[in-house]
């Protein structure tokens, strides 16, 4: 007994045919006169990660630059709490470990390099095996 041959739908069939459902959106509120084109905070795109960042001379947001770590489970535990406790305090575990390194690079300044910030590194930084290893 042999097997049916197999076929591909044809692009006629049922199954390749798209069902667009429409779009509800809420209708717009009414707003104030629009800002010039001239007036708007220019953009500006980092070439190293390809994100989009607004740049305003009255609001503007530090570059993040994304890093992957493996850490303790019982220090991502620890840090889980006290974030969702003090919930004012720090409003994710981002702005947590943020202030967690700003407070230990401070702490290092102060004991190591008179008080004076560490220059930001401007060549590569190792990776791999941890330094001493």
């Amino acid at each position: 007994m042999s097997r049916p041959e197999r076929r591909r739908p044809g692009a006629q069939s049922p199954l390749l045919i798209p069902q667009v459902e429409p779009v509800r959106t809420a209708p717009a509120p009414p707003s104030e006169p629009s800002t010039p084109v001239a007036e708007q905070a220019p953009r500006s795109t980092t070439s190293s990660d390809q994100r989009t960042t607004v740049s305003s001379t009255q609001n503007s947001r530090p570059v993040m630059i994304d890093r992957t770590f493996k850490l303790e489970e019982e220090l991502v535990r620890r840090s889980e709490t006290a974030v969702l406790r003090r919930a004012g305090e720090y409003t994710s575990m981002r702005a947590f470990v943020n202030g967690a390194i700003a407070a230990e690079l401070s702490r290092l300044e102060e004991a190591h390099n008179g008080g004076e910030p560490f220059p930001p590194n401007s060549s590569s930084f190792q990776r791999g095996r941890p330094f001493g290893s």
